[in-house]
């Protein structure tokens, strides 16, 4: 059950920022998405007591620093929000991915979860495009001007486009990574997006394979 909220809380993620204009409230509902998968994120890792404090203790500061940088634009206020971020999710997402390949049994929460961890790798990697192009402006163009025109509000929404068609390997092109360090991390995501499909499938039809048979 907790692997299905951080997945609703997930592709909540990816429709709040076309579905909800920026120039009113789309940058409010774009956090109000992000806190809410902290939230289940935290919920998802609490099955253990220890793997719940350390979730906790990555998870307070990015929500902290989340709503800070929305009211206060700093680039080292956003820094730390994306580096906190992208820590914590990367945590969630080796747990979420151990609790998946050691499900003893395929049922829906681990389907669940097994597209939580695809999701999750999208989401990280916008926020470390997001923290490259901090480090770095011009690091990524859309249309051959630089991507965020709203400012380091816009930067993650924006980049979370890219970093999911570059997950799935769709790659339409209309932004592009142009320096090194952008173009070699949008390689790797675009390696590990069919890598981890082809292991997972592998996986669950194991597990499927490996249930015994219903005696006659």
């Amino acid at each position: 059950m907790s692997n299905s909220l951080l997945l609703g809380a997930l592709l909540f993620l990816a429709v709040a920022h076309p579905f909800f204009p920026v120039e009113s409230f789309g940058h409010a509902v774009f956090l109000v998405a992000i806190s809410a998968v902290l939230i289940a994120a935290v919920w998802a890792v609490s099955r253990h007591r220890g793997v719940l404090l350390a979730g906790l203790s990555l998870a307070a500061p990015t929500f902290i620093a989340a709503w800070m940088q929305h009211v206060i634009e700093r680039p080292w206020l956003t820094a730390v929000y994306l580096v906190f971020g992208a820590l914590f999710l990367g945590f969630t997402a080796v747990v979420v991915l151990r609790q998946t390949l050691g499900s003893a049994a395929v049922t829906a929460d681990t389907i669940a979860g097994a597209i939580c961890f695809y999701l999750l790798l999208g989401v990280i990697w916008a926020l470390i495009y997001a923290l490259v192009e901090i480090a770095h402006p011009g690091s990524f163009l859309d249309g051959g001007r630089p991507v965020g025109p709203d400012g380091h509000h816009s930067l993650v929404p924006e980049l979370l486009y890219l970093s999911l068609v570059t997950l799935s390997t769709l790659g339409y092109g209309d932004i592009l990574p142009v320096t090194p360090q952008a173009r070699m991390l949008a390689a790797l995501e675009a390696i590990i997006g069919p890598l981890y499909l082809a292991v997972l499938i592998a996986r669950l039809v194991g597990l499927a394979a490996s249930r015994p048979s219903p005696s006659v």
